[in-house]
């Protein structure tokens, strides 16, 4: 059968955009598939919602899934250590933690080098505290003495945090005060405007959403190091 000069073309322009559409299938078939781990969704991830969005984790041949824990560092950390995934994306202290108890796990890149979470109080809880004339940091820590605040899980990062505001505040925070698992930000924010809770931990958006929806504070700003120990902080890490 003869063949035409339009139909040589037509043939030989499909069997080239099938050599160019080789690389690309051989990557996309090769990509490793990596799951990451994270205690909650905030701004605090910003760089892997980056990362994800503009195709950074693709452009490296992976191919990339997040799965939210709600319940915090610790379960996400559990996860990893089960298998279920292969990075968590959180606080280098749960990972020291996991460590202590002899496993093998250990920080391989930095994702955020400042203290990113909050601890908002409800409006009550700053009048009560009289928050606008505590400037000690001290002195604002002790002031959680009798109040409930709400925290992702046990052995979270948030639950961490609250502990370590309460002892450089002098109390005991087992029995000086009262620390609620309470799971993520939606569940924070419902507790924080029934009144049930006195404040909670956790990063922005939720933190800025239960000030400007429920006239709450911040008892420290850790962005800008009113918080001393927490200051110039290795904040996030991939684990």
């Amino acid at each position: 059968m003869q063949v035409t000069r339009r139909q040589a073309i037509t043939i030989t322009g499909a069997v080239m955009a099938n050599i160019l559409n080789i690389p690309s299938l051989a990557m996309a078939q090769a990509r490793q598939k990596v799951i990451l781990g994270q205690p909650s969704e905030g701004f605090i991830y910003l760089p892997i919602y980056v990362a994800r969005t503009r195709g950074f984790f693709e452009k490296e041949g992976l191919d990339a899934e997040v799965i939210t824990f709600s319940k915090g560092g610790a379960e996400a950390m559990a996860a990893v250590l089960a298998g279920q995934s292969d990075i968590y994306v959180g606080s280098p202290t749960v990972q020291l933690r996991a460590q202590e108890k002899g496993q093998p796990v250990k920080s391989f890149a930095a994702v955020q080098t400042q203290f990113g979470s909050d601890l908002v109080l409800s409006a009550d809880a700053v009048k009560k505290i009289d928050l606008a004339n505590l400037k000690d940091p001290k002195a604002k820590a002790a002031a959680l003495k009798g109040l409930t605040i709400a925290v992702a899980g046990p052995g979270s990062l948030t639950d961490l945090m609250v502990r370590h505001i309460a002892l450089y505040g002098g109390l005991n925070p087992d029995r000086d005060m009262t620390i609620t698992p309470i799971g993520g930000g939606g569940n924070m924010l419902a507790a924080f405007g029934q009144k049930r809770i006195d404040g909670y931990a956790l990063s922005a958006p939720t933190s800025t959403t239960g000030i400007e929806r429920f006239g709450g504070a911040m008892l420290f700003n850790f962005a800008k190091g009113e918080y001393p120990p927490f200051a110039d902080f290795l904040f996030y890490t991939l684990i």
